[in-house]
């Protein structure tokens, strides 16, 4: 007996790939205020989203019943990484540093403080395009902030800064 391979690929399907790494702006108001372009980035970038249902517990019902589960949380993140290591790039990474550029006229020194302004929020946009289509593909998040852990990678040519925005 022979098998046969299956797949899903349907007429139009080709013109649904989504190609390119997408980019990232910071402070996006709409399609035609992108906002500031973050900056180059190796290995792609992620869009996800964190979701939290509750299940109603119902004495007597056996399994999943419809419209017995609702959204408590959902919560979009962005992942990416950034090769472009900027002044800019680290205060987006470090939220809540203070930069100090008097005390040492040549530097800019970052210091941490307890307090995490207004300013350290941003409307960020994940920009992507679909092969098919002169549009992108769009992902907004308000008010969003760098969550991860920060590790600057210090190689030759190769630095890079992670980044996780919430």
């Amino acid at each position: 007996m022979s098998w046969k391979l299956i797949n899903g690929v349907r007429e139009g399907t080709t013109d649904n790939f989504v190609i390119g790494p997408g980019v990232m702006y910071k402070g996006f108001k709409s399609v035609k205020e992108l906002g500031e372009l973050v900056g180059a980035t190796t290995g792609g970038t992620k869009v996800g989203f964190d979701r939290e249902y509750y299940d109603a517990d119902i004495d007597g019902v056996l399994g999943k019943m419809v419209r017995g589960k609702w959204l408590l949380k959902d919560e979009p993140h962005v992942e990416l990484t950034l090769v472009e290591f900027t002044k800019e790039n680290l205060q987006l990474a470090l939220p809540g540093m203070t930069v100090d550029s008097t005390t040492e006229t040549d530097y800019d020194i970052m210091k941490p403080s307890n307090d995490i302004p207004d300013s350290n929020y941003h409307d960020i946009a994940l920009i992507g395009m679909i092969s098919g289509s002169e549009l992108p593909v769009i992902f907004v998040i308000r008010n969003a902030m760098v969550v991860s852990s920060i590790e600057v990678d210090l190689k030759d040519g190769k630095g890079t800064v992670g980044l996780k925005c919430k």
